[in-house]
């Protein structure tokens, strides 16, 4: 039974035979990291708002 965790041996991943060769480290151009940040530093400022509110 296959759960997802296993490695594979065959040469298989990002570098392997069949992927298209990119030179680009990454393709990302635009801000991609505001969203996830302000994600992560709402629920402590929630919290610290919340201690002191009380």
């Amino acid at each position: 039974m296959a759960t997802g965790t296993e490695h594979r041996h065959d040469g298989g991943g990002v570098r392997a035979p069949g992927r298209a060769a990119i030179a680009a480290a990454h393709l990302r151009t635009g801000r991609w990291w505001p969203a996830p940040a302000g994600t992560a530093a709402g629920p402590p400022a929630f919290a610290a708002y919340s201690a002191r509110a009380s």
